[in-house]
């Protein structure tokens, strides 16, 4: 998967428009738009299957702070039986909130967020070069007085 640093190497690049090649860079639009519409649908499966990770682990840290996993789960998921009082409902929440295997999920959800955005961003931008090449081409006419 295409990190943000890569994401926005590969945008300077794509990005860049020739004035002398205006009709090629045209033509590559449908391409350029695919790449980044596959690059940000990779983005949504990977945040989609997070947030069912991070579902998954939530349950099973509820169960692990509420004391009732065997020691047969605890020692496959290699954690120690958690031996703090079980705590409240309303203190679940604020427990599982400061959960450090849950904070690097949400972590990853929100790196991915961001780069959800800036795809986002690519495709609207890729979307209004229509206009701009039609801005492009009346300025030439313009300017060679048609």
């Amino acid at each position: 998967m295409m990190g943000h640093e890569e994401l926005m190497e590969a945008w300077r690049v794509d990005s860049m428009l020739d004035r002398s090649e205006l009709m090629n860079t045209m033509y590559s639009l449908p391409s350029l738009h695919s790449k980044y519409l596959t690059i940000l649908q990779e983005y949504k499966v990977t945040i989609r299957k997070l947030a069912m990770k991070y579902s998954t682990l939530k349950a099973t840290k509820t169960r692990y702070y509420n004391g009732e996993m065997g020691k047969d789960e605890l020692d496959e998921l290699g954690w120690k039986q958690y031996l703090l009082k079980k705590p409240l409902k309303s203190e679940m929440d604020t427990i599982l909130s400061g959960d450090a295997d849950l904070q690097k999920i949400e972590e990853k959800t929100l790196y991915l967020e961001t780069l959800i955005q800036s795809a986002e961003l690519i495709m609207k931008d890729i979307t209004n070069r229509y206009y701009l090449f039609k801005s492009m081409v009346d300025y030439e006419k313009f300017q060679a007085g048609v």
